[in-house]
């Protein structure tokens, strides 16, 4: 999934409720656990195929809360195919900078109050702020295609290493009882006006529920889980979100599976 330079991400199926972290928190055991895996996309169409949600779900959060996307030692490294696609630790670009700090701001007023907020505005936010102003003009970035490697200032990759690009707060939306798609939708007619147009193309309004729509926005909009930037010189400004890397929301899997 794609967002565009703003809080609200950009979703294609347009149609609050309370929320609990699946991530441990400090002090808090898991338990006996298999050794750390990685989900593969293979992995994901084999659950999807047999309909086992669950399990998918399950494999899902133990790996990412066994990834090096939560803080804490003896994570298991992220794949190379995450790193090279810009979803790693070690540069970003200033429209990343700038959705991030955009999201934690949100974060930070919804939580007032809390530990949480106060650990993201006193210590995260600061440190994203500064590191955003470090930024050169995009046009002095032209061998990285706009992309800063704070990497090679170690200064810089000491004081972000341990917020950037993890996951700070994922909320956990469990699936509505009720189903997520609009139960106005007449599949039928639906299909028939594809069928019946020429090219054969059809409008769908209102897809999800009311509750689905604003379910979803909202854990969008909380889970700091948009890893990947993209090269703003080639790409646009644009930052991604996975399913086998932090949006795994059941919520999600469960309108996927419908």
């Amino acid at each position: 999934m794609m967002a565009k330079r703003g809080l609200v991400p950009l979703i294609l199926l347009t149609a609050a409720s309370t929320s609990t972290s699946i991530l441990l928190r400090p002090g808090e055991s898991q338990g006996p656990l298999p050794p750390p895996q990685h989900v593969t996309h293979e992995d994901v169409y084999m659950y999807s195929a047999k309909g086992d949600m669950d399990s998918l779900s399950k494999n899902l959060v133990f790996a990412f809360r066994n990834s090096a996307r939560v803080r804490g030692p003896e994570k298991v490294e992220l794949r190379e195919v995450l790193t090279a696609r810009g979803a790693g630790f070690t540069y970003t670009s200033a429209y990343k900078m700038e959705h991030d700090i955009m999201q934690l701001e949100y974060i930070i007023n919804k939580t007032k109050g809390t530990d949480q907020s106060a650990f993201l505005e006193n210590k995260v936010l600061p440190t994203y702020r500064a590191l955003l102003a470090k930024i050169p003009p995009i046009e002095k970035l032209e061998r990285t295609a706009g992309l800063y490697a704070f990497a090679h200032a170690p200064e810089e990759a000491a004081a972000i290493a341990p917020y950037y690009n993890k996951a700070l707060n994922v909320p956990d939306y469990p699936p509505l009882e009720g189903g997520h798609l609009n139960p106005q939708l007449d599949p039928a007619k639906i299909e028939a006006e594809y069928f019946s147009a020429s090219p054969s193309v059809c409008v769908v309004d209102n897809v999800l529920s009311k509750e689905a729509l604003e379910g979803i926005r909202e854990l969008l909009a909380e889970s700091t889980v948009w890893y990947e930037t993209k090269m703003p010189e080639r790409f646009g400004g644009y930052v991604g979100a996975y399913l086998n890397d932090g949006l795994h929301h059941r919520i999600l899997l469960a309108l996927a599976q419908e």
